[in-house]
């Protein structure tokens, strides 16, 4: 009789992908179907408030770098294909595993997706303060109680309820600084830098924005790529940072999965990410789905070369100002990480 095959799901050598006894991977082979929940605070940006960049504040959220990442509507995530993908997230190596190759997010993906700056000064300083809520106070205006605080975490609510107006904040410049940094706080807990609590947001961020000009975007890809890392481990239940990057990313790269190239229009002087909204739905399936997907990707499926120079000069001068960093290999910092 014949001796019985026994497949081997691999990897052979774990030289390389020395974390392969936690990695998520390892237990889908006996059954594992983990839905991660991509976590991100209420982005109050959806609010009938805040449909849409309060027009006074347009001037400073440039100064910021942060204007166009801004116009990137709230659209829903999807956590089968976001699930999917952490599966082949590979924390030795920094990219997705795919039997077309590797592949990874990079700056340049930051750069005309979101529309961030990825050159500038680095998003790093003191992680702890005496006093967060007198922090509040100084560069917001308005103290939280004790109860809106949660270690050096604001609620996301307390900025919604108390900066929702921006006509209450145009009688000068410094009322209007203080309603920029609040409306900023918000894209960072609602988009740029969630974390897993779906509710609050870092003030290790607020002291960064006295002076408002950092390199956001090379901050986001450093949070997402921890992020990554953490959620293949098989005990992680939730994906944090700019999950949705990860989501438009697999959109455009992979065929199959989101709409057809000629589907969505591209918005003139706005990130590619603008081009999203809420009205505008991909097929969603479940997690099984994107992983026999992924599994049978071929090479015509994948697009390596995403965005050619035609598309490059209907985006906006600062997604395509830092193009000669593209291609760098340089360390990626935000605050500890």
């Amino acid at each position: 009789m014949a001796e019985e095959s026994i497949i081997h799901p691999g990897p052979y050598n774990l030289s390389l992908l020395n974390k392969q006894h936690v990695h998520v991977s390892e237990f889908v082979w006996s059954g594992e179907n983990r839905l991660l929940r991509a976590r991100r605070a209420r982005d109050s940006r959806s609010d009938k408030l805040i449909s849409t960049v309060p027009n006074p504040i347009i001037p400073l959220l440039q100064t910021a770098g942060l204007y166009y990442v801004a116009c990137v509507k709230d659209v829903s995530l999807n956590h089968g294909l976001i699930s999917a993908l952490v599966e082949r997230w590979r924390p030795e190596t920094h990219t997705f595993h795919l039997p077309v190759g590797e592949c990874t997010i990079t700056l340049q993906d930051v750069a005309l997706q979101l529309g961030l700056r990825i050159d500038g000064r680095s998003v790093t300083g003191v992680t702890t303060h005496d006093d967060w809520r007198a922090l509040a106070y100084e560069l917001l205006g308005k103290t939280p109680n004790e109860s809106d605080m949660k270690g050096s975490r604001l609620k996301m609510s307390w900025l919604n309820e108390n900066f929702s107006n921006v006509g209450d904040f145009v009688q000068d410049m410094t009322s209007l600084t203080r309603y920029t940094r609040a409306y900023i706080l918000r894209l960072f807990g609602g988009l740029m830098f969630p974390d897993s609590s779906g509710s609050l947001v870092s003030l290790r961020y607020l002291p960064l924005l006295r002076n408002f000009s950092y390199s956001w975007g090379s901050a986001v890809l450093a949070h997402l790529y921890k992020s990554l890392c953490s959620a293949t481990d098989v005990e992680k239940k939730e994906l944090t940072g700019c999950n949705l990057l990860v989501q438009l990313w697999a959109y455009d790269r992979i065929r199959g999965i989101g709409m057809e190239e000629d589907a969505l229009v591209i918005v003139p002087n706005q990130p590619l990410g603008a081009r999203w909204k809420k009205e505008i739905t991909c097929p969603s399936y479940p997690l099984q789905w994107y992983r026999r997907k992924l599994d049978t990707l071929r090479e015509s499926e994948f697009v390596w070369q995403l965005y050619p120079e035609h598309v490059l000069g209907l985006l906006p001068p600062q997604c395509v100002q830092d193009r000669a960093l593209w291609k760098v290999v340089v360390p990626l910092l935000n605050m500890e990480v």
